[in-house]
């Protein structure tokens, strides 16, 4: 998306993006439980905002931004510097392999 700015720009903004999908995906998976009980989706809002655990709903999401952008950082650094030498860099040189 910003070729010519820094990779931060590239992996700030994808981490933004898809962390916010992945908000409002677990929120929407949560709320399909609750409407599945009650017959509008205003009641299983209404049932879900007042049941919810909310300390470990957020400690999920922080879990998944973390992990987001641990995978934002490794493929803006495999695009940036190449896929052959990021697996270089991490798991070494491969041995020659020998041609029968």
């Amino acid at each position: 998306r910003f070729p010519e700015k820094p990779l931060i720009w590239n992996v700030t903004w994808k981490t933004l993006m898809y962390a916010l999908v992945a908000l409002i995906v677990h929120y929407l998976e949560r709320l399909y439980e609750y409407w599945t009980e009650v017959p509008s989706i205003m009641d299983a809002n209404s049932m879900l905002w007042n049941s919810m655990n909310w300390p470990q709903f957020w400690a999920v999401q922080l879990l998944l931004v973390t992990l987001i952008f641990m995978y934002c950082v490794i493929s803006e650094l495999a695009r940036a510097i190449g896929h052959d030498r990021l697996k270089k860099m991490f798991i070494g040189p491969l041995p020659p392999t020998k041609e029968i």
